[in-house]
């Protein structure tokens, strides 16, 4: 196999996932605010966050954070992951984090002991 064969089915792997966060923020911003979005409006969302027309509220595990943005006429609760530059999905507005430790298979945050 050559180079560019490689890079070609990495690319294609990599716009698959892309899609597949677009899909799930679109589902969640259906099921949390009603919102009918499509690929174009999670962009806009993502330039309002990138040039600063949200209001962050904190950061998240794995460099990513979550904003207030508004947008279809309403303030959501948005996870935005700068890496990407993609909205990750919607949380409700109280919802403090994506998931919790247990549903996502973890045991919990670490526990560092001292060595003696």
């Amino acid at each position: 196999m050559n180079l560019s064969k490689l890079l070609m089915e990495a690319h294609e792997e990599m716009k698959e996932i892309d899609e597949s966060r677009e899909i799930h923020a679109i589902k969640r911003a259906r099921e949390r605010y009603g919102l009918f979005l499509n690929t174009q409006d999670l962009k806009e969302i993502a330039w309002k966050i990138f040039n600063g027309e949200a209001v962050r509220l904190r950061s998240l595990p794995g460099g990513a954070a979550s904003y207030l943005v508004k947008t279809g006429g309403q303030v959501c609760h948005v996870v935005y992951d700068p890496v990407s530059r993609m909205v990750a999905t919607f949380l409700e507005l109280n919802q403090k984090r994506k998931g919790s430790y247990r549903r996502a298979g973890r045991q919990g945050p670490r526990v560092w002991k001292r060595r003696k």
